[in-house]
């Protein structure tokens, strides 16, 4: 009985010995990538040109001004939708008369 047990947990460890590795290659190239991330963080702490709440302050201002012209482009489209809409219905509604 027991040898049966021990010869399935070897079946088991064979089937799944491949996704077994690639779990272990997963978490070291997510180590890697952590890794090249902390650095890249640190060089760019250490040669940016500027204060970091200067840097902080113009990437702020850069977001406000994307927001304000991506408003700006939604509200024109929607008025735009709108306008078509309304001419839609009207040549609908033309349309049902002539009917």
């Amino acid at each position: 009985m027991l040898y049966r047990r021990f010869i399935k947990s070897i079946n088991c460890v064979r089937i799944h010995g491949p996704e077994i590795d690639s779990i272990s290659e997963n978490r070291s190239i997510m180590k890697n990538v952590l890794f090249v991330l902390l650095a890249g963080v640190a060089l760019g702490m250490l040669l940016a040109p500027d204060k970091g709440s200067k840097s902080w302050n113009k990437l702020v201002d850069g977001l406000d001004d994307v927001k304000k012209k991506t408003m700006d482009e939604i509200d024109n489209l929607v008025s735009r939708g709108k306008d078509l809409a309304s001419k839609g219905k009207s040549a609908a509604r033309n349309a049902a008369k002539s009917w």
